[in-house]
């Protein structure tokens, strides 16, 4: 059972997010409220090679 605010329950995930914002995203938080078409591809993208292409 996960427990609230416990990032360490739900680390795997935590850190894909870190990775996502610090790669694709430098200045994710000024961002955030403006995707464009090409900024989501950006993240299709990356999750894509995060699961599939990534050396495990």
């Amino acid at each position: 059972m996960l427990r609230i605010g416990n990032s360490l329950d739900n680390r795997e995930i935590e850190y894909f997010f870190s990775i996502l914002k610090s790669e694709i995203f430098p200045n994710f938080e000024q961002t955030c409220k403006r995707f464009t078409f090409i900024e989501i591809s950006k993240i299709k993208e990356f999750r894509n090679w995060y699961n599939y292409k990534k050396i495990r």
